[in-house]
């Protein structure tokens, strides 16, 4: 009894219906969450995305249904029912369908739909790698900027213990003292203000990846970082990539769908076929005549101008449309990937001057002052302006090598190739 009390369970749960909004397990028990791993999980949690899916598995459901064959009929038909004797009865069969091109063209239609949806599905994959990677650079950058206002606490507490101790051996004033308390307690705020920051990039991360509530913990760590590294992108390298782009792509399916669309609705001017199969019995004409045979028949649109021209016009329509939103769509992407090489060229130059110049001389300027200051060549105000100089130059470089990566992660999505997270960098 209990086996098949078992048995009757497991046969009734197979028909319940599955939770679709379930998130796959995510390890993190390593307590790093590196870009890959928040790709990995922003491709699976993803509403956008899965939402794609589940509309290319309705079309391709019905593509199923664009043969256009009704079910078959079967009926019966008998004379003289007040009578034990009847006159006549007949067992029939009857199938209809529509004419043979409709059936072809629809397929066709419902062929360039499912290809549509597709390259739909890579654009967006492609656009949530591009949210995600962006998504890191700034947390990324957060976490730089911490550091660089851990650095701004570690000379601001060592310009106050030099102006005390020059203070207690009489070589600077009280001033000097005060002023470098108030450089330390701001720098302090600095600091806190950046840990802020690194709160609200790491939250900002997890909802564009979607990780669960109950993964969002403290501990995790981000192994990967922001750092220089060159890389040349041509413009003719990222226009000609336009035409293979996938939203591209999609509007020329969608074009090429309603093209076929067109030649589905024109069938409707064709007529429609019946073919019956019976067998039918007449006793009153002897007692052995019954025989089986058959029957063709075809619609007649006499009314095409009312029903079917409308139906053709309203294809036409939607062909048109959707020639006009791949022009559209292509004006589009040629404007935006002309204002992203554009953007990636000037923050490219930006960072290259940073990089090359001004970091290494700034560090020197503030390493020459601290001597100065130490050995009383330089008064507090040199060196505060040098302090304030070099700072101000790495969090410039750090915007910039931002701003650097963002506009390389815009191109990746017009050149389909990864670059940014996804080789060695010079620090």
């Amino acid at each position: 009894m209990t086996l098949f009390v078992s048995l009757i369970c497991i046969i009734f749960s197979a028909f319940l219906p599955q939770n679709p909004l379930s998130q796959a397990p995510v390890d993190t028990s390593d307590q790093q969450l590196g870009v890959q791993e928040a790709l990995n999980i922003a491709l699976e949690n993803s509403p956008a995305l899965n939402r794609i899916k589940e509309q290319l598995n309705a079309q391709k459901g019905k593509r199923r249904a664009s043969w256009m064959i009704d079910d078959p009929e079967v009926y019966y038909m008998r004379e003289g029912m007040k009578n034990s004797q009847f006159t006549e009865q007949r067992w029939a069969i009857s199938q209809s369908m529509d004419f043979p091109l409709a059936s072809y063209y629809q397929l066709q239609s419902s062929d360039k739909q499912v290809k549509a949806l597709e390259t739909r599905l890579e654009a967006e994959k492609l656009q949530l790698k591009a949210e995600v990677k962006r998504a890191y650079t700034d947390l990324a950058y957060s976490i730089e900027i911490f550091h660089l206002s851990n650095e701004q606490v570690n000379l601001a507490q060592k310009l106050k213990d030099a102006a005390s101790t020059r203070f207690e051996v009489g070589e600077s004033s009280q001033i000097d003292v005060v002023q470098s308390e108030v450089q330390l307690a701001e720098a302090q705020n600095d600091l806190n203000d950046a840990q802020r920051r690194i709160q609200n990039a790491r939250y900002t991360l997890f909802n564009v990846i979607g990780l669960d509530p109950d993964q969002q913990r403290y501990e995790l760590e981000f192994p990967d970082t922001l750092a220089y590294f060159e890389y040349n992108i041509q413009q003719e390298q990222v226009l000609s990539k336009l035409p293979d782009h996938p939203e591209a792509r999609f509007m020329n399916k969608q074009v090429d769908a309603a093209r076929y669309q067109i030649k589905a609705t024109k069938t409707r001017y064709l007529p429609s076929l019946r073919i019956d199969y019976y067998k039918q019995e007449l006793p009153s004409f002897s007692s052995n005549y019954d025989f089986t045979g058959f029957e063709v028949g075809f619609t007649i649109p006499l009314w095409f101008a009312i029903n079917q021209s409308g139906e053709v016009q309203t294809a036409k329509a939607h062909y048109h449309d959707m020639q006009w939103a791949y022009k559209e769509t292509s004006l589009r992407l040629k404007k935006q990937a002309e204002q992203a090489w554009h953007s990636y060229q000037s923050s490219r130059s930006t960072i290259q001057r940073y990089h090359d110049n001004i970091r290494t001389k700034s560090r020197n300027l503030l390493d020459l002052t601290q001597e100065g200051y130490s050995v009383g060549e330089m008064d507090l105000l040199t060196l505060l302006e040098a302090q304030r100089t070099y700072l101000d130059s790495q969090r410039r470089y750090y915007q910039a090598l931002r701003d650097y990566y963002h506009q390389m992660i815009e191109l990746e999505r017009y050149l389909q190739i990864n670059i940014v997270f996804n080789q060695p960098v010079q620090p």
